[in-house]
């Protein structure tokens, strides 16, 4: 049923065209997910490397089963890959899922999604099928409430939320096994997509704005769990004998609170989590025209998110700098630090938004020397490439290492910043033996007390009173 109440109908020669704007890590997971469906789908990348790449059946990203997915939907001959959307049959119906990426703009209580790319791809798609009379856009970015209605303002096209709840290392299989699937919008338009992609998946029709809020609740419901691990976390260092992990172990067991995004950290990382808790803070306090006011403040200022958002970005600025600065046995810019783990979290490649990176590039500011090393290639790619733009004549400060080993080389202290399973205990044993200071600050609480000092060296890991010298 329409908005005007009456039955639609999307009138075509029963043929989708499909396109998916943006190979990142929402587009590029989602296309070959189409393609192993057997839809014929045409991904739209601006970027002539990552184009190049995805031609080439070489997935631009490191997610797990990925390079298989994309090099299979190639060599079927359902997936293409061009820079714009094209209209080749105006009597078809044409499906765009816009993945493009919302970064993070500015704004006085959160900081807002910058969606210049978003309606910039929408615009082009839609001036590209001005023939197509059946259209429908799909925006799978994650956006402020609100957005779709300025989408369909913008365009004069129907408007389909589509959020994604992907987990970065494990997207692909997130797709292959999703338990729902998020629709706002029109009811004759949100059915024609769950028809048409999602027939076998149980699917949560609503408004676009529901849709849209929905995506940002997940995320601030998990940054905010996290964020209250972390102060429980600085409680236990502040006493005696309190562990973290043992308080952990009590919540678990409460099925009200369950044992997951229960692990402290020097901060949720990563591009999600949060952008999308200063984002839904921004949101909610903007002011918007209306047709009976003149302004109208969507809501108060959401007080928990918004404190929860500064309260992250602030640890993930500091907490890691701040210990060790407490802990450190010489002067910070006398000292070489060594830091494992440059990604937010483990299996992906992914160093946007890291606590480890924000060290980094913190340290090196402050003039001292630090060595780094990440388990993924990639990851080690992107860091040097970074170090440049973002330090300058400073880069010559960080060194970015082939093996853990090598980061620890002659370094006063050693922090692990990402829980890869790769800094286990024999590397740690083997750092042991080339560093030249005994101090690791354990940001992810990978280690044991009692495993770190039989090493050797001096632990001061996240959620534990710290104990000083070696017995």
């Amino acid at each position: 049923t329409g908005e005007d109440g009456r039955d639609q109908e999307v009138t075509n020669n029963g043929h989708a065209s499909t396109w998916v704007v943006g190979g990142g890590y929402v587009g590029l997971p989602f296309t070959t997910l189409l393609a192993h469906h057997g839809h014929h789908v045409t991904i739209v990348e601006i970027d002539e490397a990552k184009r190049a790449l995805i031609a080439d059946r070489i997935s631009p990203i490191d997610e797990p089963r990925l390079p298989e997915m994309l090099a299979a939907g190639r060599s079927a001959g359902l997936i293409d890959v061009d820079n714009a959307v094209r209209s080749y049959d105006p009597e078809d119906l044409h499906v765009v899922f816009l993945c493009v990426g919302t970064p993070t703009g500015g704004g006085e209580f959160g900081h807002a999604a910058d969606l210049t790319a978003l309606k910039a791809a929408a615009r082009a798609a839609s001036n590209a099928l001005g023939e197509a009379d059946d259209v429908l856009l799909v925006i799978r970015s994650t956006v402020p409430p609100g957005t779709a209605a300025e989408v369909k303002a913008l365009t004069g096209r129907t408007v389909v939320s589509n959020p994604e709840f992907l987990r970065e290392g494990t997207a692909v299989d997130d797709l292959l096994n999703q338990t729902r699937v998020v629709l706002g919008g029109p009811g004759w338009a949100t059915e024609i997509i769950r028809k048409t992609y999602y027939p076998n998946v149980a699917c949560l029709r609503m408004s676009n704005e529901s849709a849209e809020l929905a995506k940002y609740a997940s995320n601030v419901m998990l940054g905010v769990r996290l964020t209250v691990m972390n102060e429980l976390a600085d409680i236990c260092e502040g006493l005696t004998e309190a562990k973290i992990g043992d308080v952990r172990a009590v919540l678990a067991t409460d099925p009200r609170i369950g044992d997951s995004f229960l692990a402290p950290s020097a901060g949720a990382g990563g591009p999600c989590l949060s952008k999308d808790m200063a984002a839904l803070a921004w949101a909610a306090t903007r002011e918007i025209a209306s047709p009976d006011k003149e302004h109208l403040r969507l809501f108060s200022v959401p007080g928990t998110i918004t404190m929860a958002s500064r309260v992250n970005a602030e640890r993930m600025k500091n907490y890691l700098y701040d210990r060790l600065v407490k802990h450190l046995g010489v002067p910070l810019q006398a000292a070489t630090i060594g830091v494992w783990g440059l990604t937010f979290k483990p299996g992906t490649d992914d160093i946007r938004t890291s606590a480890a990176t924000e060290l980094v590039w913190r340290l090196a500011r402050a003039g001292v020397k630090v060595r780094c090393h990440d388990p993924n290639k990639l990851a080690r790619i992107h860091m040097l490439d970074d170090k440049v733009s973002v330090l300058g004549h400073l880069h010559e400060l960080v060194e970015v290492c082939s093996t853990p080993e090598s980061a620890a080389r002659e370094v006063d202290a050693l922090v692990i910043a990402t829980d890869w399973p790769e800094y286990n205990l024999e590397t740690l044993k083997a750092a042991a033996n080339v560093m030249v200071g005994d101090l690791v600050i354990d940001g992810r609480g990978s280690f044991r007390d009692h495993e770190v000092r039989a090493c050797g060296l001096i632990p001061a890991i996240i959620g534990e009173p710290f104990k000083g010298e070696l017995a």
